[in-house]
């Protein structure tokens, strides 16, 4: 198991309470879907189910598959969210056989943890007769607690955010694989009272990735240090996501 995937586990039971800006991704995601009904969804990278179960609300599908390879996440979505026409597998989705009749895959600010896309962007293209959704968290993410970090501790600390793929590595596999699409770069911005809220969301959440390079102890001295550098330098604690979406129908 990965560290993110660790994180992921941890972090399921809490995780529909801290998602808000997931969920506001999810929401610019569904702005440019026109079609009104799917009958087969396809929802990689589903997390604790709870999105699905609202994608499947909007479009109505006979079926809904939702993939993540967190075991404590599916089990929660089994829980609280499975019924007749929505299933919840515990897959890596990188290796798992798009079928070729499901007419709408989706995906939800998942990507940006996987670093090499090539076979899941083959897997969606082989079919003509679908529709395509996805949307990615981008470098430029998190950039003011990784400089309030670094000017607090005087570190060179580098965050996964940092590490994620950029925008120009999904045009170019969507040109590849689809060839038309539609993208657009968003900023979503999230304040927070103090550094120890802000440090507690991304806990719950999951979202430490591999943790930050060099790892850090978190000390009391050391929080206090960060947050008022944080202030100093940005004047309040928020975070800035810079994140993408992207739209694609193969049927064209």
């Amino acid at each position: 198991m990965t560290t993110t995937q660790l994180f992921f586990e941890k972090a399921a039971k809490t995780y529909d309470t801290f998602n808000d800006i997931q969920e506001d991704l999810f929401m610019a995601l569904l702005t440019n879907i026109k079609q009104k009904q799917f009958n087969y969804i396809i929802d990689l990278g589903c997390g604790s189910g709870r999105l699905s179960y609202k994608l499947h609300n909007i479009f109505n599908p006979k079926t809904l598959i939702g993939l993540d390879n967190s075991k404590e996440m599916i089990k929660k979505a089994q829980k609280e969210y499975q019924k007749e026409s929505i299933y919840f597998l515990h897959k890596d989705i990188c290796e798992f056989p798009i079928e070729a009749d499901s007419d709408f895959v989706f995906s939800n600010a998942s990507f940006q943890w996987i670093e090499h896309l090539d076979h899941v962007f083959e897997s969606m293209s082989l079919s003509k007769q679908r529709q395509i959704a996805f949307s990615v968290f981008l470098p430029g993410s998190f950039t003011e607690l990784e400089q309030a970090i670094n000017k607090a501790l005087n570190l060179n600390v580098t965050l996964p955010a940092t590490e994620f793929n950029p925008i120009n590595y999904y045009e170019d596999l969507c040109a590849r694989y689809f060839g038309s699409f539609t993208a657009k770069k968003l900023t979503l911005t999230k304040h927070f009272k103090s550094l120890s809220a802000l440090l507690k969301w991304i806990k719950q959440v999951g979202i430490r990735g591999a943790g930050s390079s060099p790892s850090l102890n978190w000390s009391t001295g050391k929080i206090k240090a960060i947050e008022e550098a944080y202030i100093n330098l940005f004047n309040d604690i928020s975070v800035t996501f810079e994140v993408a979406c992207f739209w694609s129908d193969l049927k064209q």
